[in-house]
């Protein structure tokens, strides 16, 4: 028994280091189409999957100290509230950011122009990246229930959703070049990053994220 959760354990350790090699090309990417357009969604995009990196790097490393170090039950909780503040803040920081590009663009209302194909194509992979990692956290939680596995399971299910959100946004910027309606569409996805992140600000408030 003691094997087959040391087996799992590492299962799970493996999955999440994977999860940060993958995350870790997303701000660089994005942060390169960041340049190419100045579509809002982007911009909004470039900081949501750095926030998201520095999320799985934080999360990463309490679950590895916990799994290799026996700690009392006050202590364990004193690290998992000592994250959840720091994502808090840091994914707080960033709504804020994402609010206040929204609010710019609704009172300056400026029709999307440059070069979105290469964000749209980090969308689309991200979109089945994220959606993969979904189900395997889905998966690990259902085997051996554990609060980081469905912590890992929310944010990879919302990631998703937006990634879909992101890819509709940007699209649109493409179909509908030139034309006023891609600025709405536009504007519509950077504020579902904004909420989406707030929501993400709630759920480390409720203690569901971590």
């Amino acid at each position: 028994m003691v094997v087959m959760n040391k087996i799992l354990m590492d299962r799970k350790e493996k999955t999440m280091v994977l999860a940060i090699a993958l995350s870790i090309w997303g701000p660089v990417v994005t942060g390169i189409a960041m340049t190419m357009t100045d579509a809002s969604t982007q911009m909004a995009d470039f900081l949501r999957r750095t926030i998201e990196f520095l999320v799985l790097v934080t999360v990463w490393l309490m679950y590895r100290y916990l799994a290799r170090h026996q700690v009392e039950e006050h202590h364990e909780q004193r690290i998992h509230n000592t994250a959840r503040l720091i994502i808090a803040l840091v994914i707080g920081f960033s709504a804020i950011s994402t609010i206040m590009l929204a609010v710019i663009k609704t009172t300056a209302p400026v029709i999307p122009t440059g070069n979105a194909y290469l964000g749209l194509s980090i969308a689309f992979l991200g979109l089945l990246v994220n959606g993969s990692f979904w189900r395997r956290y889905r998966q690990f939680d259902r085997e051996t229930p554990h609060p980081i596995m469905l912590a890992q399971s929310r944010l990879y299910g919302a990631k998703t959703v937006v990634d879909f959100c992101v890819i509709i946004a940007l699209g649109s910027t493409i179909v509908f070049s030139g034309l006023w309606v891609s600025y709405w569409i536009d504007l519509s996805g950077t504020y579902v990053i904004a909420i989406y992140l707030l929501f993400s600000v709630y759920l480390a408030s409720k203690r569901r994220i971590l």
